[in-house]
């Protein structure tokens, strides 16, 4: 169960919510979702059937082999889930209909079950993102979430609970949080401040899931993702063989035409239960088959009869409402929900008054066929619904989409809907009706070939069978922007997209290619297509592969390429023909040693644990009981785990109570330590008593690294061994586990009459121990004789932020070197041992004696080119500020040490870019161990705005030739922070990229376009450039727009009088503090049209108004501080203008200053400023100017200054 793995909760405060509340809540969700199949089943008939019936849902995820090297591993969902949330916070991945909300909510269940058996229990809260509104954010809750939590908690417990108590609440680690639909938040500019919050959520240890639709938009930095998988093809046959067995055939062939992952979701394969159960089914697609569904479709039983007639209109409002709702301008605004009353209106103006019934909108929740997220808000039951209500409108238009006018390049087509992510599955479906197919298939996969090469080959598959020999052609013929030939990568990528049955020769052809990554790919997508026709060339090619290449002596070696076809040849036979793949699997596993085993060893393991598991369990268990071989069980209990195999701790722990060799006693414990059962933690706890250090330290380190804070009560007691170094030993691993317990005799550990590497770990594990003790104990260290125990107390004493340690980190950065070159002549001869002397340059004596005795000082010397600690340093470093830190890293910067670039980088440092790519470009070299933070730095600096890093990234892919060791991994590095780098310029260089898929870094120029497509909302940046240009063009009514431009300043008006009847309030915050107050009040009217921080035109202007997607006000916040200041802040909002914003406003806070002199500045700067036109009428306190627009000397702008005095609390 998910419960067990939490640890203990806080008390409930009494004041917020009682215990009889809690437990009520905990009771209530138990009963509530007791059939939690039934809660978003389709139908009754669904629901029925998936009480008996539950698909097997597996997720991947990533973890780090014996080696510390990343392998892709398969776990069950809820394993999974139960698992990690102990220790990890869990993003959900999948596609639609895959079962991410139904998941979460079984984990809601679970744990609600679980926490009802505790004396302290935590209240789970499932927390629906779709309900976010960007007024929610304010300056008491600047990510908004802590009112969504509090809207999710049940009535009787949200009248009790404030905001502010909701979130003492939450880091008093009191509730669970369970967020469902990232991706479904219609707000970007609001992700900064979520993903703050979600990481003080992990500072404080409070469980967190979380699901996506998709990766692209953001993931708030979780590091644990768990992708589901699409339903394996066993799985379906299973749904089909219990359920509806007399139509098996002919669903698997409709599966079989339209293969794409989509098909294998739960959501779809219960419709298709549902619609094939009836006698005389006949679809060719699933956009066919949502039709059918759907034109019939009853949630429950109707207590009244509904006419055919009606239920016809149904549609039709349904189909309108889908493409509305999708077809807002915001391009990363999914539309998935929407006010009653503005649906309600949407209908009336489409299709006229409703006869016989107040409200289509209520009819249609009555009869299931839209659901209530809110008292005053709707949406589909889910967003594929959605998208194929959506897809048959936009179907009705299309004729006159398809028209181009004279002056434009593009379509209305490609500019209004192909181009945006949104509509992608919308058109898919679409394109899999016979009325698209028929008449405009060819055409529409040549216009999204035209906007993105793998947009065109996603839709080129989604067409129905008979037009797909056309389309699958174009794939075949396809050129590039510049008219190049693609590579046989592009080429394997754009069939592979088809999942089309009619891209399989052309796969199989290129499974021969001389380029063996080439061929790798090919089989790829052999596999995850599934076709069964491919099955006799991938079993002759194994035959034929020769994993040897003959040396010109005669020797042979193996080939790495061919290696990794292979395995990839199994891994295809897998998915379309286990039993074709066991047997290969069997001659491999029983030669583990052989190098084809090592280099593929997590994945062999993957497919041995999926299909043979009997068998590899017997077999690994004897070589546990037998082996004395390292290697052997090493990769034995390695299976054994990923198996899960429950017997294999008590086979391994039997072995360690054995007197055999001391070596084998290590490989034992090494095997041991991924287990995670009582068992093994008490056997590795005991180990500690070990009288052999070398057992001692090894079961030390498995404790450490495997995180096993269930052992700490265990520890304890060895604290009191009359033995000084089992103390020590269980000392170290107590504080590295967090442990207070450890705290006395670590402290002991610092004294002067313990060697140096005592006194060293004792300075380092304390720095995971908090109290005043400790800091007193650490900062007497920085005078140790020792340097390194010095260098360790320093970097501690940073986790606290101890202003002490700075001056002994700028020195370790530098090595102990002095800070100048004023020694650099110097050399002293240091004898290491009998035999060899060390000279040392630009050290005199008594800087050596500072280092400490001769064991120190070689200690110093071996540690030179250690990259590791230097990068410790630095990172020490970078949790302090301001201009010492500044001063000290850029010296340790000139002198070579290039790590400082780093910290120097999160300071926002621009100067470094140099050092950084240099860094990034020589990944095996002395300065760094972990490219991982040099691809971060590089990252934040461009999303401060840096954007040359982009192009000088561009340059290394465009010139890859030009860096002769620009291995695999340099490519990836560099494709990585073109993909992570979140800066709005970064769409203007999708075409740039889209160059380059046709060239040998193809493939990670495709990683960042889609990256960049996911954020952005649209695949082509050209067309939407035009797409906005089009716009801007089209007339509007100005005079709605002036109406809205004044009611906005009354609002800020009246927030002025709020300003003015609490001064105290609003006497010490800053300027974002305050927009964040006038933001929240315009969203009370606006509902979330008014945002912070948005891009328009040439930055990002402090606040900005739209209505029905046209900018109705922009304005900028500032406090006065001189004429200058304000001319400026004017030159800075004509900037953000364009010729369609009329409306502009300055928001200006007087702290301190004599008001009526600012009041009597203001109009004279105007009027002196080179945009001035004329004045209009003024008040005391609000100025209002007509302007000239910079690039337009005709175009007339609106500007109001409001000018607001704000004492000060000594005012």
């Amino acid at each position: 169960m998910i419960e067990k793995t939490l640890s203990k909760p806080c008390v409930f405060s009494a004041r917020m919510i009682s215990s009889d509340d809690c437990r009520s809540y905990l009771k209530e969700i138990c009963h509530r979702y007791e059939q939690w199949w039934a809660e978003n089943a389709l139908t009754e008939a669904i629901a029925a059937r998936q009480a008996t019936f539950s698909f097997e849902q597996m997720v991947q995820t990533e973890e780090k082999d014996s080696e510390g090297k990343p392998k892709k591993i398969i776990l069950p969902i809820f394993k999974a889930i139960q698992d990690y949330i102990k220790s990890e916070h869990i993003l959900l991945v999948g596609s639609p209909g895959v079962g991410k909300s139904t998941a979460l909510l079984r984990c809601l269940v679970q744990l609600a079950e679980g926490e009802r058996e505790k004396p302290e229990p935590r209240l789970p809260i499932l927390v629906s993102m779709k309900k976010y509104k960007v007024s929610f954010s304010n300056s008491e809750d600047p990510s908004g979430m802590l009112t969504l939590i509090r809207n999710a908690l049940p009535p009787k417990i949200r009248r009790k609970v404030s905001v502010s108590e909701v979130e003492e609440l939450l880091f008093d680690n009191q509730f669970i949080l369970l967020l469902d639909g990232l991706n479904e938040m219609s707000v970007d500019t609001i992700r900064t401040h979520l993903k703050t919050f979600r990481e003080e959520c992990q500072d404080s240890q409070v469980p967190l899931i979380c699901t996506t639709r998709e990766l692209g938009g953001g993931d708030l930095g979780i590091k644990r993702k768990l992708e589901i998988q699409p339903l394996r093809s066993e799985e379906v046959e299973r749904l089909l063989q219990n359920c509806i067995p007399n139509q098996k055939q002919k669903v698997l062939q409709l599966l079989n035409r339209d293969n794409r992952a989509l098909n294998r979701t739960p959501f779809v394969l219960w419709m298709l239960y549902d619609l094939f159960q009836k006698q005389g089914t006949e679809v060719e697609t699933l956009a066919e088959a949502f039709r059918q569904f759907f034109q019939s479709f009853k949630k429950y039983k109707e207590d009244a009869p509904v006419t055919d007639e009606r239920r016809q209109e149904w549609n039709r409002w349904l189909e309108y409402l889908a493409f509305t709702m999708l077809n807002n301008l915001d391009p990363t605004d999914p539309g998935l929900v929407i006010a009653k009353e503005q649906a309600e209106k949407i209908l009336i103006e489409k299709f006229g008054g409703l006869y016989g019934a107040s409200s289509r909108i209520e009819e249609l929740l009555k009869y299931h066929l839209l659901e209530s997220i809110s008292e005053k808000e709707i949406s589909f039951h889910h967003q594929l619904i959605q998208e194929y209500y959506a897809a048959e409108y936009l179907l009705t238009l299309l004729p006159d989409l398809l028209k181009k006018q004279p002056e434009q390049k593009y379509t209305s087509f490609q500019m209004n809907y192909l181009n945006y992510v949104k509509w992608t599955e919308a058109i898919a479906l679409m394109l899999g009706l016979v009325e698209a197919s028929k008449s405009h298939a060819k055409r529409l996969v040549e216009l999204a070939l035209d906007a993105d090469l793998m947009l065109g080959a996603r839709l080129a598959g989604a067409v129905k069978l008979q037009m797909q020999k056309q389309t699958i052609e174009l794939i075949n013929t396809v050129q590039s922007i510049d008219q190049i030939e693609p590579t046989n990568w592009l080429q394997v990528e754009l069939l592979g997209r088809t999942q089309s049955k009619l891209a399989l020769p052309k796969l199989q052809t290129l499974l021969r290619n001389s380029n063996l990554v080439i061929a790798r790919r090919a089989a790829a997508w052999i596999g995850f297509l599934g076709f069964q026709e491919a099955i006799p060339d991938l079993l002759r090619m194994l035959s034929e592969l020769d994993r040897w290449i003959p040396h010109k002596d005669g020797s042979r070696a193996y080939s790495d390429e061919t290696l990794s076809l292979e395995i990839e040849i199994i891994e295809a036979l897998e998915k379309i023909s286990p039993k074709a793949a066991i047997s290969k699997l069997r001659e491999i596993f029983h030669n583990p040693a052989s190098f084809f085993y090592l280099f593929n060893r997590s994945r062999i393991n993957k497919l041995l644990k999926k299909f043979d598991t009997e068998v590899t369990t017997k077999e690994s268990l004897e070589t546990l009981r037998t082996s004395k071989d390292s290697s052997q069980i090493s990769h034995a209990s390695g299976l054994l785990f990923e198996i899960g195999c429950l017997d294999a701790p008590s086979v391994l722990i039997s072995r360690l109570n054995c007197k055999q060799d001391v070596e084998v006693h290590k490989y034992l414990i090494d095997a041991l330590a991924p287990f995670n059962t009582d068992e093994a933690i008490a056997t590795l706890t005991n180990l500690i008593l070990s009288e052999d250090s070398y057992l001692r330290e090894k079961a030390a380190k498995a404790l450490i690294e495997y995180e096993r804070a269930s052992a700490i009560d265990a520890l304890i007691p060895h604290l009191d061994n009359s033995d000084w170094d089992i103390r020590w030993c269980t000392a170290v691993v107590l504080g590295k586990l967090g442990s207070d317990a450890a705290t006395p005799i670590l402290l002991d550990g610092l004294a002067d009459q313990y060697p140096r590497n005592i006194r060293i770990t004792a300075a380092e594990v304390l720095g995971k121990l908090g109290s005043d003790e400790v800091v007193r104990a650490l900062i007497s260290s920085l005078k140790d004789p020792d340097y390194g125990v010095r260098r360790s107390a320093a970097i501690s004493l940073a986790y606290f932020n101890r202003q002490e340690a700075i001056p002994e980190l700028l020195k370790a950065l530098r090595h102990y070197y002095p800070s100048d070159d004023s020694h650099a002549d110097i050399e002293i001869p240091f004898n290491l041992h009998e035999g060899y002397t060390h000279i040392i340059h630009g050290m005199t004596p008594e800087m050596l004696a500072q280092l400490g005795d001769d064991e120190a000082i070689w200690s110093w010397i071996s540690e030179t080119n250690n990259k590791r600690i230097r990068e410790k340093v630095a990172d020490a470093l970078g949790d302090f500020d301001g201009s010492e830190i500044i001063n000290g890293l850029f010296s340790s910067l000139r002198k070579g040490i290039k790590a400082a670039a780093i910290p120097l980088g999160r300071f926002g440092r621009q100067e470094v870019v140099p050092e950084l790519l240099e860094l990034l470009i020589k990944d095996n070299n002395a300065h760094v161990s972990s490219i991982n933070k040099v691809i971060d730095t590089l990252v934040y600096l461009i999303s401060l705005g840096n954007l040359s890093i982009v192009s000088e990234l561009l340059s290394i892919l465009t010139n890859i030739k030009d860096y002769p060791d620009a291995d695999f991994y340099f490519r990836n590095r560099v494709a990585i922070i073109l993909a992570k780098a979140e800066h709005e310029a970064m769409p203007s260089y999708l075409s740039k990229l889209t160059t380059l898929l046709p060239s040998e870094v193809g493939e990670q120029a495709s990683w960042a376009i889609e990256s960049i497509q996911s954020r952005c909302g649209f695949y082509n940046y050209e067309i939407y450039k035009q797409a906005q240009q089009a716009e801007s063009l089209e007339p509007k009514d100005e005079q709605s727009k002036q109406e809205e431009y004044e009611r906005i300043l009354s609002i800020l008006h009246q927030m002025a009088l709020v300003m003015e009847r609490d001064p105290e309030t609003f006497s010490t915050i800053g300027e974002e503090a305050l927009r964040s107050h006038f933001l929240v009040q315009l969203n009370g009217i606006y509902e979330g049209q008014a945002t912070g921080e948005t891009f328009n035109c040439q930055g990002k202007t402090d606040i900005i108004v739209k209505l029905q997607g046209d900018n109705v006000f922009i304005g900028e916040c500032k406090f006065w501080s001189g004429e200058n200041k304000l001319k400026e802040t004017l030159d800075q909002l004509l900037g953000y203008a364009t010729l369609r914003d009329k409306q502009l406003g300055m928001l200006i806070f007087n702290r301190n200053k004599n008001f009526s002199a600012v009041l009597e500045q203001i109009p004279a700067i105007i009027r002196n400023h080179s945009s001035f036109l004329e004045e209009a009428n003024h008040s005391e306190t609000e100025f209002r100017f007509i302007l000239k627009h910079p690039n337009d000397p005709r175009c007339k702008l609106n500007l109001a200054i409001l000018a607001f005095d704000i004492p000060s609390s000594s005012k």
